[in-house]
């Protein structure tokens, strides 16, 4: 009877879900996040909310084809409300060419950031530094907010065909992995359609990279 408990035992754990899979009908990307880099941006969220602080940084992981896996990230030095502004772009910049080359593991597939205030949006400048430095068509972008109730939400955005859609994610999700890896008792919803009055602030196009 042992024996058989621990068999049982190893199935179920070999079962449970290692990844958030974050996707919807007809999206160019499909967006795979670690449970446990979910758990480590949550904390980072918090600690820096305290502080009343936004953190920000790169994510780290793999590309397969339209899949991108996020398995980790580097948090960037901040203080107060982030500002692209504050970066060292030049070496920034180097650091993510190096990751593409293969010189540098593991990959850099996008960024993140925390909101203390406002929308779960990308801001002007954050579309400005995507374009300049972020603009694999397999780059995506995280934004987080924590509410008064201390309950994170986030939302992913994603190049789609030359352009970004900065003004509001597709999807909202919890910064939590306890929830999302619930069982799923319904299937995840069709993006809603943008409106053709959209305003050209919402969006951002990848130019010519050097």
């Amino acid at each position: 009877m042992g024996s058989i408990a621990r068999l049982t035992r190893q199935v179920e754990e070999s079962t449970v879900p290692e990844w958030y899979v974050w996707t919807f009908q007809g999206s160019p990307v499909k967006i795979r996040i670690r449970f446990e880099t979910i758990a480590q941006l949550r904390q980072c969220l918090t600690s820096a909310a305290a502080q009343g602080m936004e953190p920000a940084g790169l994510l780290l992981g793999d590309v397969q084809g339209n899949r991108v896996d996020v398995a980790g990230f580097d948090q960037l030095k901040s203080s107060g409300r982030f500002q692209v502004a504050n970066l060292d772009k030049e070496r920034l910049m180097d650091t993510i060419q190096r990751s593409r080359s293969g010189a540098a593991k593991p990959r850099i597939v996008g960024f993140f950031r925390g909101a203390r205030d406002g929308d779960i949006r990308l801001r002007p400048d954050e579309l400005t530094f995507i374009t300049e430095c972020l603009n694999e068509p397999t780059d995506v972008f995280l934004i987080m907010k924590q509410g008064p109730d201390e309950n994170a939400m986030a939302g992913f955005f994603f190049w789609d065909t030359g352009a970004i859609f900065g003004d509001a994610t597709f999807m909202q999700f919890p910064l939590d992995e306890r929830i999302l890896a619930a069982p799923r008792t319904s299937p995840v919803p069709p993006a809603q359609p943008l409106s053709s009055a959209e305003p050209d602030e919402c969006r951002t196009s990848r130019g010519t990279r050097g």
